[in-house]
């Protein structure tokens, strides 16, 4: 399906390439600039969307600072919000099919996937955080004796949302949703890899009766139009997950601007297996966790540090599930994982696979039914590493 996504959805529909959306009125920026969205399984193009920049980072937050300071939304009672987020989860709820479909052809991760647990997610925050407003009111806090004090929780603005490319809407939803139900108006840079299911949310969002302004959603490079958000004038709070080399330029430059910043880096899980430990269900466990989404998850159990004397085994019993694993086409029901996100990320799995066998350590692999990358003609396989280097 080919399709073109604005650089700038502002609470809404797109009307084209390099449109800055309003609601009902629209600015067009004409844009020469796009970028390629490429399908990982069939390395074919999804369709394009514009590369945003400096020009289109400025209308976001200016559209956002003035939803925030002279519009409707953090007006309203708390009530209100809530309905009006209730009755976007229902239109999530009820696109949740195509919304998955976007997911797949973006990253890989298969459709039914998507839309039985990534999708679902969505209407949950926004019903969840669309009833946090029990919780505003003031709070009184035990102080000296004669003094009365209380916290109460306010707006604070408008909020920057950066969202990483694995799992996009999920993901996205974690940031926006609680931002908009505490009366805020936001920015959200989704990843470029993977940006159609931001567009489509924006677009139920105005259907959803949320007003113009109150949720942007910026397409570009985050090099580029990230950065541009970054430095923009009128950003009150940063949430980001991504990497911890982007997540330290973003921790420095909103420190260096007194601006509030929550960062969510990547890690590196282990599973630790013990030698009483119930050998097959660790092993499907282990496998679940460091497999799943073709291990292209934060907190993915890509380390396992087992006892030695049961270290054989559960290998063994790993290799077992990982080799029952069904990879293909995302769109197949049958298919438990599918292609790398990217051809990025395909070379830096290569990569490391590469490094090890220079190092000559023990390696293990499967290949059967595996396609680790967005090339046909490669079979690597899942893989675990004896003994590696720290």
């Amino acid at each position: 399906m080919e399709r073109e996504l604005s650089s700038i959805d502002s609470g809404g529909a797109g009307s084209g390439r390099g449109a800055c959306d309003r609601g009902a009125s629209s600015s067009p920026r004409p844009m020469a600039r796009i970028l390629d969205n490429v399908n990982p399984w069939t390395r074919g193009s999804n369709g394009s969307l514009s590369r945003g920049g400096v020009l289109e980072a400025r209308a976001a937050v200016a559209a956002a600072r003035e939803a925030f300071d002279e519009g409707p939304w953090p007006r309203m009672s708390e009530k209100e919000r809530a309905a009006l987020l209730h009755r976007l989860a229902d239109l999530v709820d009820a696109h949740a099919a195509e919304l998955a479909v976007a997911d797949a052809r973006d990253i890989g991760r298969p459709a039914h996937a998507a839309k039985n647990v990534d999708v679902p997610v969505r209407p949950r925050c926004s019903a969840s955080s669309a009833t946090t407003w029990r919780s505003r009111h003031p709070r009184p806090i035990r102080w000296v004796s004669g003094i009365h004090a209380f916290a109460a929780y306010r707006p604070a603005g408008v909020v920057l949302a950066i969202s990483p490319w694995n799992l996009p809407l999920m993901l996205g939803a974690w940031k926006i949703a609680p931002a908009l139900a505490w009366g805020n108006a936001v920015v959200w840079k989704p990843p470029e890899d993977s940006p159609s299911s931001a567009t489509m949310l924006a677009r139920l969002a105005l259907e959803a009766g949320l007003p113009a302004g109150v949720l942007n959603v910026v397409q570009g490079l985050g090099s580029e139009v990230g950065a541009a958000l970054l430095e923009a004038d009128g950003i009150d709070r940063v949430a980001f997950t991504g990497s911890t080399a982007t997540g330290r330029v973003i921790g420095r430059t909103s420190g260096d601007r007194l601006i509030p910043v929550s960062l969510e880096l990547g890690g590196k899980g282990a599973t630790i297996v013990f030698d009483d430990a119930d050998l097959e269900l660790a092993a499907a466990t282990a496998a679940r966790a460091v497999f799943h989404n073709s291990g292209q998850v934060c907190l993915a159990g890509a380390r396992l540090i087992v006892h030695r004397s049961v270290q054989d085994e559960f290998l063994a019993r790993v290799v077992d599930h990982a080799r029952a694993l069904v990879v293909g086409d995302p769109m197949q029901d049958a298919t438990d994982l599918g292609p790398l996100a990217s051809e990025k990320q395909y070379e830096r799995v290569l990569g490391v696979l590469r490094a090890i066998r220079a190092r000559r350590r023990s390696h293990r692999d499967w290949r059967s039914r595996w396609r680790l990358g967005v090339r046909a003609d490669d079979r690597d396989g899942p893989s675990a590493v004896e003994h590696p280097q720290p």
